[in-house]
């Protein structure tokens, strides 16, 4: 099941589902909807004020009649045989229920803890200045806890921002689907068999879907200035409906967007970072870091680099006039770019880091701070470590502005697990010399 909520503001200062935020859900017949799919949770949180180790028989039938799962009859006898079993069946039959009482109260501090067996999408919404807070420390994800989330913004600006979890600003924590339903699954299919003896009891999720997506349809714009983390190796979409190529024939250009610079009228301007993320792939729009009210654009992870990388006919966009550097455990691109910032003046680039695989041919458009001629030096934008997919034409120069030659890319460790590209300077004339990229500016907050 799929929920659609409508233009929404996600504004603070009010409480839904027992919790810090509000949802002005864009018609009363979708409120209801929300209301309706995701009360189980609401009443978990009601009910839980008590340790869940002392969650009893008692709570749970009395949850499930005022959700509508149970008529009173029916949970007047399956109270009846739980207490006609001796003591040990009986803490059997709890410790499950205790389970997922306790997994529940392990979210009720947070913002709006979405159900894992639905998806939920945010359709043009916006979510500002939620916040969430725990004596203990452990609340996350300002804006959202959960997983199967989608936040869309079609011809329309999405804007996440003052978002906080425990002082922090981070909107957005992420649970990982598959690990999620298979455990909550379980525990309902015990439940529902024994609530039915008799009855073949067979449950189905869909779990093949981004834990987190982001989509830009229509020219739309979603403006990430706050963190984004999760359990480690949730996966993250950003996707759009126009190509790199398509968004420089189809006319569909903006300000910020001339024909043929590798980018997509359509983008996500991350100013803050996405941190423990398994696979981040974008499709058809462009993701681009910058410099925002509370952190910068990046990808971290509480270890080792784990975040693999892919693109489809989309722009990776690092020119934001500071040093990038990208840790990550794979690279894969087809038909796409990676914008990147060239200190011609300390031979310095942005840099890609990965310990793994780098996969298809990436076209590089480049950003020379200055039109200095640099003439046979050399510049590092890339380093693998074991790679066995990596090669010269891994990397591609597609446009150099400013600058009043050509740059090409070359690569050590032929042969190795071990590769380094670099940019050198050619004495090729450069029909882009003089010219000033196009800006993607931040919208307003």
């Amino acid at each position: 099941m799929e929920i659609l909520i409508l233009s929404n503001d996600i504004l603070a200062d009010s409480k839904m589902l027992m919790v810090t935020g509000t949802i002005t859900a864009g018609s009363e017949e979708e409120f209801s909807k929300y209301v309706s799919q995701y009360r189980y949770d609401s009443l978990y949180a009601h009910l839980l004020e008590v340790d869940p180790a002392d969650f009893s028989m008692e709570d749970y039938v009395d949850l499930m009649i005022q959700s509508g799962v149970l008529q009173e009859e029916q949970g007047e006898e399956i109270l009846a045989e739980f207490n006609a079993l001796p003591p040990d069946q009986q803490e059997e039959e709890l410790s499950e229920i205790r389970l997922m009482a306790e997994a529940i109260q392990n979210i009720v501090n947070n913002a709006i803890p979405l159900s894992s067996f639905g998806k939920i999408n945010f359709y043009n919404s916006s979510f500002r200045d939620n916040y969430v807070k725990s004596e203990n420390g452990e609340a996350k994800g300002g804006a959202i806890y959960g997983s199967g989330v989608t936040i869309t913004a079609d011809n329309y600006t999405s804007i996440i921002d003052g978002n906080k979890a425990n002082d922090e600003n981070n909107a957005f924590y992420v649970l990982k689907r598959e690990e999620l339903l298979s455990y909550y699954v379980k525990v309902l299919q015990d439940n529902l068999q024994y609530m039915f003896p008799d009855g073949d009891i067979t449950l189905d999720a869909e779990i093949n879907i981004p834990d987190l997506t982001f989509n830009t349809l229509n020219n739309g714009v979603i403006l990430l200035n706050d963190g984004i983390d999760g359990e480690s190796g949730y996966s993250l979409a950003f996707n759009g409906d126009k190509g790199v190529d398509e968004a420089g024939a189809a006319g569909g250009l903006s300000l910020f967007n001339s024909a043929g610079d590798g980018r997509t009228t359509q983008y996500v301007k991350l100013n803050n970072s996405i941190a423990n993320a398994g696979s981040i792939s974008i499709a058809n729009t462009t993701l681009s870091f910058g410099e925002g009210p509370y952190g910068r654009g990046e990808i971290t992870a509480d270890g080792d680099p784990i975040t693999k990388v892919s693109l489809q006919n989309a722009a990776f966009d690092l020119y934001n006039n500071y040093h990038d550097e990208v840790n990550l455990a794979g690279w894969s691109a087809t038909d796409s770019y990676l914008h990147v910032d060239v200190d011609v003046d300390n031979l310095t680039a942005d840099v890609l880091n990965i310990n793994g695989n780098v996969e298809g041919t990436t076209k590089l458009v480049l950003y020379p701070t200055s039109a200095k001629d640099i003439t046979g030096e050399s510049i590092v934008f890339a380093q693998s470590s074991n790679d066995t997919k990596g090669t010269e034409d891994s990397f591609t120069v597609y446009r150099v502005y400013r600058s009043p030659y050509m740059f090409k890319v070359d690569m050590t460790g032929e042969g190795t697990t071990e590769h380094e590209w670099y940019l050198t300077m050619t004495d090729e004339e450069n029909e882009f010399a003089g010219v000033e990229p196009g800006e993607q500016p931040d919208p307003e907050v």
